[in-house]
């Protein structure tokens, strides 16, 4: 039982660092044509 809950607790984490990723991906986008167009 408690090694399924990990199992799933740990997917649960990847799952969230994975979305953080893609909004950090998508944030420094956001700045770097920022920084394009300023220029």
């Amino acid at each position: 039982m408690k090694k399924e809950v990990s199992k799933e607790g740990i997917s649960k984490k990847k799952k969230v660092n994975l979305n953080q990723l893609k909004l950090l991906k998508v944030s420094n986008k956001e700045t770097y044509v920022r920084r394009q167009m300023g220029e």
